[in-house]
Order: structure tokens, then C-alpha cells, then sequence
């Protein structure tokens, strides 16, 4: 699915402590023969949201609620099983995916991707018969995830 060695030089995990689950599968996504990100371009979310949350039943990471402080650590039994609604854009030269869940109807995790860097979706939990999310902000770390895709998993205490 990715390359041994530095799969994300451009990810500095000093400066980008934290990832959205979206932005984690887009790390994890397979790239087309020009480079891109076949999650990103092609819609090709199952892949890469399988092997996070294979990950995250394994413990090799971890996901965490980052909108209140101290961040919250989010366990593998609350999320296994959840259904994902995959990402869609939201620009408006992008193509548009239909919503597969409405808030109230379904336990899923909703997970959003913005291609505008100043503005970062977050990926959000709801609970069945709920209108407003339960978590707001599902992120993991993105020394946890280059770790995981360097081959370099984490031990002892760095490990969170």
C-alpha cells in the first residue's frame, strides 16, 4: 500500500503534531503513477480508512478527541465496528459525495477532507439518535503514524 523509507518528508511532526483520520488515510492512500494520492483523486477511501482502524484495534496507534484539553484518548472498542462516512470535497470544482449517514439516524464516524490548508476539517463521531456530535475533533499523532509507515513503531514511553 506505501513504500518503506520516509513515505511523508513534507510532515514535519514537530510542526504538525496532530492528524485528522482524513488526513492520516490520505498518508496511508496508494498514489497513482504522477504521485497523487488515489484516495484524495480517485475516491479510494476504503483502503487506507481499513488500515487505520486495523491499526487502532492493534494498538500500533492511537485516536484521540483533541477538542477539549488534555486531549482525550479515544479507545478501540468505542470505535471498532463504526462505519465511516468516507470524505467528500467541498469546493465547488470538486466532485460532490451524497452523504451516507444524517446525524440521528446512525452510530458512524464522519470524516471530511479539505483541500484548503488553512482551514482543517474536522473528523467527527455521532451517536445514534443524537443530532450533535459526541467527539468533534478525531485526530491521531503524526509521530505515531511516521513511525508506523517507516517501519519504526514506537515503545516504551514515547509510545502514548
Amino acid at each position: 500500500m506505501f513504500e518503506r523509507g520516509n513515505p511523508c518528508p513534507w510532515l514535519d511532526h514537530h510542526k504538525h503534531p496532530w492528524l485528522s483520520l482524513t488526513n492520516a488515510a490520505v498518508y496511508v492512500s496508494r498514489r497513482d503513477a504522477s504521485g497523487r494520492s488515489k484516495a484524495v483523486y480517485h475516491h479510494e477511501w476504503t483502503p487506507p480508512f481499513s488500515i487505520l482502524l486495523e491499526w487502532v484495534e492493534n494498538d500500533v496507534i492511537a485516536v484521540y478527541e483533541c477538542s477539549k484539553q488534555p486531549f482525550e484518548r479515544i479507545y478501540k472498542e468505542e470505535l471498532t465496528g463504526v462505519p465511516i462516512k468516507f470524505p467528500s470535497y467541498t469546493l465547488a470544482d470538486r466532485l460532490e459525495i451524497a452523504p451516507l449517514f444524517q446525524p440521528g439516524s446512525s452510530t458512524y464516524i464522519e470524516c471530511n477532507h479539505n483541500l484548503s490548508r488553512f482551514t482543517p476539517a474536522r473528523d467527527r463521531y455521532y451517536l445514534k439518535g443524537k443530532s450533535e456530535p459526541y467527539r468533534h475533533d478525531l485526530r491521531v499523532q503524526s509521530e505515531q503514524l511516521i513511525a508506523v509507515l517507516t517501519g519504526r513503531l514506537l515503545r516504551g514511553p514515547e509510545a502514548a
